[in-house]
C-alpha cells in the first residue's frame, strides 16, 4: 500500500502546492495511526497536531541554522 501511495505521490508532486502535499501526508499518517494498537495510537496522533502554518514556522526556524 505504501508503494502505491509513494508512486502516486511522486507522479502528482509537481502539480501540488506545498500545503496540498502536507495535507496529503497528514491524511496518510492518520490512516496509518488507525491501524496501530491503542498503546501506539496516541503517540502516532501526537505527530499530526501541527497545522500547516505551524509546520511552516518550525521549518523556517530549522532552515535558519
Amino acid at each position: 500500500m505504501r508503494l502505491i501511495f509513494s508512486v502516486i505521490f511522486v507522479l502528482f508532486i509537481a502539480a501540488c502546492s506545498n500545503k496540498e502535499i502536507y495535507d496529503s501526508v497528514q491524511a496518510n499518517q492518520r490512516s496509518q495511526c488507525v491501524e496501530l494498537p491503542p498503546t501506539e495510537y496516541q503517540q502516532c496522533k501526537e505527530k499530526e497536531r501541527l497545522s500547516y502554518e505551524q509546520y511552516q514556522e518550525e521549518r523556517e526556524k530549522v532552515k535558519k541554522y
